[in-house]
């Protein structure tokens, strides 16, 4: 008996929502953009704001706290693009949000497993990169394709 626990996962989660939310807002914030609160506290307001007040109000929120602080950052100067792909939690927001998308195909990935790959490679420490990938990616990967492969085979008697 297999004690498996399939964590399920749907894109119209509020929860996948914020982990998007919190990916662009964190990138924007990295490129030099200074929002009026807490990036985190934004994606929280925009999401509260979707479920009690719609599309309209959230489009609003997003102008003030969001488009107006890029714009402010594009005219004086201090928005970087540089900034963004050398900063490494550019790289682990990104992963992230990858490994949150491949929960839509049932494939999960231990915790933190994103953190310790970006980690490693701006440490350069390639031998814990390679037991982080084989332990955390390359494992998980087997017992999917096993699960999925093992899941269409027809038994006959």
């Amino acid at each position: 008996m297999s004690n498996n626990k399939t964590q399920k996962f749907s894109a119209t989660s509020s929860n996948f929502l914020v982990n998007i939310l919190n990916t662009i807002l964190a990138i924007i914030a990295m490129a030099g953009v200074t929002f009026p609160t807490d990036p985190a506290a934004i994606t929280g307001d925009i999401t509260n704001t979707l479920s009690t007040s719609g599309w309209i109000a959230a489009v609003g929120l997003i102008a003030l706290n969001v488009l107006s602080p890029i714009y402010h950052a594009f005219l004086k100067g201090s928005f970087s693009l540089v900034g963004i792909l050398s900063s490494s939690n550019f790289w682990i927001q990104i992963g992230s949000l990858i490994a949150s998308g491949l929960l839509l195909l049932g494939l999960a990935f231990p915790a933190g497993t994103v953190d310790q790959i970006v980690g490693a490679v701006y440490a350069k420490d390639w031998g814990t990169l390679a037991v982080i990938l084989f332990t955390n990616v390359l494992n998980p990967l087997i017992r999917f394709f096993k699960d999925k492969f093992s899941a269409g085979q027809v038994v006959t008697a």
